[in-house]
């Protein structure tokens, strides 16, 4: 299933919103997709302030992952290979209750998180003239 949700700035609790939509009927992992500067820290920013938690919300570029409250994770997983990410134990992070963002979820961690059964949802962000558009797709 596919839905587009055309946003302003100031229109993205709209998006949030079904993002929390999606996580009540079970979606957990949610792959944002987008060019550099598209938005995808900014929708973890707004998730993260609609939940209440007031610490800072910053890309995990150097990092590869922030934890935000006690289930909200956040990664960046800019030129990371599959290989680089079971290296790292990334697996062990993402089997984690809670809610997670991952940036830059290309096709090769796509594949492996539905190989095992992980439930997600892939959020395209590209921008225009004064907003964004989000294409969130699921199963």
């Amino acid at each position: 299933m596919t839905q587009e949700i055309r946003a302003k700035a100031s229109e993205l609790e709209r998006v949030v919103k079904r993002v929390e939509e999606l996580r009540e009927g079970g979606i957990s992992h949610f792959l944002l997709r987008g060019d550099l500067a598209s938005g995808k820290t900014t929708l973890v920013q707004a998730y993260v302030r609609s939940c209440g938690i007031q610490e800072p919300v910053t890309s995990p570029t150097f990092s590869l992952m922030h934890h935000y409250g006690s289930f909200i994770h956040h990664y960046d997983l800019y030129n990371k290979s599959l290989e680089e990410l079971l290296a790292l134990s990334l697996l062990d992070e993402l089997q984690e209750a809670g809610i997670h963002f991952i940036e830059w979820g290309e096709e090769p961690i796509e594949r492996l998180l539905e190989r095992l059964g992980f439930p997600l949802a892939i959020i395209e962000i590209t921008p225009f003239e004064g907003g964004r558009n989000y294409r969130i797709t699921h199963a």
